[in-house]
């Protein structure tokens, strides 16, 4: 840990008793790459992906089949400068109606999308760098065996990346959409 420069040395010069530098922090800090979330894990599942989003500089998009007002919930703290995307299929009304709440009272930009069924799992994309895939929705994560993986191989968010915005450039304005009930 000494080469990377992770440890240095307190007053009295001995290496490990000092301070952490900010690279410790930060790998302390960073989110897991691979999370089990076993059945009755919602509120961990919660926080987990609460934090993943929050972790947010500029973007945020979000495909999930199945949101709900739990999302702006969970968006609710991430910075205002930060962009969101949501593609989701079908749309439900309570989603609808929350989403232009929190856009007034908060100002944010959100932008939500219905594709047309081309999505099975769920994805969140922070900063178009981290890719995320998770088991479950992002509502009902942990309510049954739920996995949460980190994409670490370049190809492979390159592709993921490709898919998403193809679907994205593709999907319909939340606002001419099908209302599901």
């Amino acid at each position: 840990m000494r080469e990377e420069g992770l440890l240095r040395p307190d007053r009295s010069g001995m290496p490990g008793l000092g301070n952490p530098t900010m690279k410790l922090i930060e790998l302390f800090e960073a989110p897991k790459r691979e999370v089990v979330f076993p059945r009755g894990s919602q509120y961990e599942a919660y926080k987990q992906l609460s934090q993943i989003l929050e972790s947010a500089n500029s973007s945020i998009t979000i495909v999930d089949n199945y949101v709900d007002r739990t999302l702006l919930d969970m968006l609710q703290p991430c910075k205002e400068n930060v962009a969101v995307r949501v593609l989701t299929n079908p749309v439900r009304a309570d989603f609808k109606l929350a989403l232009e709440k929190f856009k007034a009272q908060f100002k944010r930009t959100i932008e939500a999308r219905v594709h047309s069924g081309d999505v099975h799992d769920r994805y969140v994309v922070v900063d178009d760098k981290d890719f995320y895939s998770i088991g479950a929705s992002l509502n009902r994560a942990g309510d049954k065996l739920t996995s949460l993986v980190k994409y670490q191989e370049p190809d492979q968010i390159a592709k993921l990346r490709e898919q998403i915005e193809g679907i994205w450039n593709r999907a319909s304005s939340l606002s001419g959409a099908d209302i599901a009930r």
